[in-house]
């Protein structure tokens, strides 16, 4: 088996996104009723991305973390970022983002990323926002502004986003961007919200401008989430993933090495093994992948996890 590429000097990787949806809300209401992701494990990064019409203000959510809330100059729209680091009992439930004042139809977007893989706390997200003018009028270009995180140039995720007035699709989506992901009330003209990312080591990040169909009033941001760094866990656990499962196989002290060890797991009768390279420390491992004519079959990841 070839050996796993090294993690950098560091150990830091990419945070982890596990899901992300979209949602609207059609009815004119104050209250909007997030939908959380179907599993949600505690020290998991909760990121909703909310845009209302009417640019009406939001009660930020008992233990939820506004990052910003921005309207451009007309007030036509709004569109903020909340974070949460959850507690691992939000599986499933709803949060109610209520706006002041005259009910509002609205879209939001719910980003969930892996603990372990992220920072672990809510100063481990920073975001720059920008909106439309009066002076500069709607136009077609909502554009995520410039970010430089206090931190500077890690393993970090980028998120590039904006809210709209109006329903006008995404033409042209920022270069280097991926998994995509827009939300409107079919053809209904009250407000959108677009959103995607990208993983770089680097500092700053401008995005370029998201191209929509039509002129519109808008804000947009760029957000950064910190790579988890600096840790010192007490434990590490070798984990089975598969989709949004995970299942601890063993877990093992610091001072119990798992150089020279052989691992295996029964494919339809079949076992398939991995062994971990003796080069290889807790500081810098990598994933081992069981795999059988090209696909993978499972992977086990020795991942640092404070207790």
């Amino acid at each position: 088996m070839p050996k796993p590429p090294p993690k950098d000097k560091k150990g830091m990787s990419f945070p982890t996104v596990l899901s992300a949806t979209g949602q609207v809300f059609g009815d004119t209401t104050t209250s909007h009723l997030v939908e959380m992701p179907a599993t949600v494990d505690a020290g998991d990064l909760l990121l909703v991305l909310f845009s209302n019409d009417g640019g009406d203000t939001v009660t930020t959510p008992g233990g939820w973390t506004c990052v910003f809330s921005d309207e451009p100059e007309q007030g036509t729209v709004r569109l903020g970022a909340y974070i949460k680091v959850a507690v691992g009992d939000e599986d499933g439930t709803t949060v109610d983002f209520v706006t002041v004042g005259t009910g509002e139809i609205a879209a939001s977007h719910i980003y969930r990323i892996e603990e372990g893989t992220w920072e672990g706390t809510t100063s481990g997200v920073e975001a720059a926002v920008d909106h439309v003018t009066v002076a500069g009028g709607p136009n077609v270009n909502p554009d995520p502004p410039s970010l430089t995180p206090t931190w500077g140039a890690e393993d970090n995720l980028w998120i590039a986003c904006y809210g709209a007035d109006d329903h006008d699709a995404v033409t042209v989506w920022p270069t280097d961007y991926t998994d995509t992901l827009w939300s409107a009330l079919g053809d209904r003209g009250d407000c959108c919200v677009g959103s995607c990312r990208r993983e770089r080591n680097g500092s700053p990040e401008d995005p370029d401008a998201f191209t929509i169909a039509s002129a519109e009033e808008w804000s947009a941001a760029t957000i950064c989430i910190r790579p988890a760094t600096g840790q010192t866990p007490s434990a590490y656990e070798l984990k089975y993933r598969k989709g949004d499962a995970t299942v601890v196989i063993k877990t093992y002290p610091v001072d119990d090495p798992l150089w020279n060890q052989t691992f295996a797991i029964q494919v339809g009768g079949t076992k398939y093994y991995a062994q971990c390279d003796s080069n290889l420390s807790h500081a810098n491992a990598s994933d081992l992948r069981i795999r059988v004519g090209g696909v993978t079959y499972a992977v086990l990841t020795e991942e640092g996890t404070p207790t």
